[in-house]
């Protein structure tokens, strides 16, 4: 008899990964994720110093999208309101 293994989208690893997509689908805006952040001081470090590779890193810990675009967008948005 052979034995089958499932394969499906919800089982195991491919559970995990189709989790990720989804979550990463929903999308924040600039604004949203500032509010959230706002008072993080890795956050307003990335503002202040304009870097947005550690921007990346602080997107990446609270399961924002993280590209090196996020983190220029992200530290325009904070810098545009002056908070």
């Amino acid at each position: 008899m052979k034995k089958v293994v499932d394969i499906s989208m919800d089982s195991g690893i491919m559970g995990t990964i189709k989790a990720t997509q989804q979550h990463r689908k929903q999308m924040n805006t600039p604004a949203q994720i500032h509010e959230q952040l706002k008072t993080d001081p890795a956050y307003a470090w990335s503002v202040e110093l304009q870097n947005p590779i550690n921007m990346q890193m602080v997107l990446r810990a609270y399961g924002y999208s993280h590209t090196f675009v996020d983190g220029l967008d992200q530290i325009e948005y904070a810098i545009q309101t002056g908070e």
